[in-house]
């Protein structure tokens, strides 16, 4: 129950509720490698790096539930740019590769963590193998939403327009769901992929989206956003 709610505080943004029970949590069930995973990542958008090392390198030396940790250690790297992590995170997702065939939850997660494998090897043949095998589930209730993950795909085989479309659907389930740092980072990915499209009005909504994205990361204090955003906004400026 701790667990479940934790999850849902994390997606709110609610950082102080993410901890409070992820705390709860693991003093009843001992390490638990879901648990530690939400607090990885709540640490992680907070920019509380040698927090998030520290619960990372207990997921490390905690058995089970290895879908888990592949998916925080690719979730981390996707956040961090960092590439001792992301060394270590394609790794464990070729070493922990799900069977698709277990049931419809694992073939999702499987697909989502073979897409972000792909996004960060820029690897463009595999995004686009993976797209087509993701695109029937777009309609799937997932977190983060699957249309998100199609829309980063798209972009990496520079299908821009799919990858707007794409990225529009993800940013209204994100509004409609409240879930506001998924949003964040939905806005600066639009962001991206209107800067890189340039079409008649593309600029002018890179600006839109990239406030929203900013005005969210300042206020949750989600510092790695921030800084990523920034760095993006000198582009979006030249």
């Amino acid at each position: 129950h701790n667990l479940a709610i934790a999850n849902h505080a994390y997606f709110r943004g609610d950082w102080e509720s993410a901890r409070k029970n992820c705390d709860l949590s693991l003093a009843y069930w001992g390490e638990d490698r879901r648990t530690m995973g939400v607090r990885v990542r709540v640490e992680c958008q907070t920019g509380m790096m040698k927090e998030a090392a520290s619960w990372l390198d207990k997921m490390r030396h905690t058995e089970g539930y290895n879908e888990f940790f592949t998916a925080t250690l690719l979730y981390v790297a996707l956040v961090t740019e960092s590439p001792e992590i992301i060394d270590e995170a394609l790794k464990v997702s070729n070493e922990n590769r799900v069977p698709t065939h277990r049931n419809r939850i694992s073939a999702l997660s499987a697909l989502i963590d073979r897409a972000i494998a792909a996004l960060l090897l820029k690897d463009v043949s595999a995004a686009a193998k993976v797209y087509e095998d993701l695109l029937p589930h777009e309609a799937v209730h997932w977190w983060p939403p699957v249309t998100g993950v199609l829309g980063d795909l798209a972009r990496l085989t520079k299908s821009l327009d799919a990858a707007d479309r794409h990225t529009a659907r993800a940013v209204e389930q994100a509004s409609r769901a409240n879930f506001r740092p998924t949003l964040g980072w939905l806005n600066l990915q639009w962001t991206d992929i209107l800067i890189e499209r340039n079409q008649s009005g593309d600029h002018e909504k890179a600006h839109k989206y990239q406030d929203e994205a900013l005005s969210i990361a300042r206020e949750l204090g989600m510092k790695p956003l921030t800084e990523r955003i920034l760095r993006r906004r000198e582009i979006l400026r030249a």
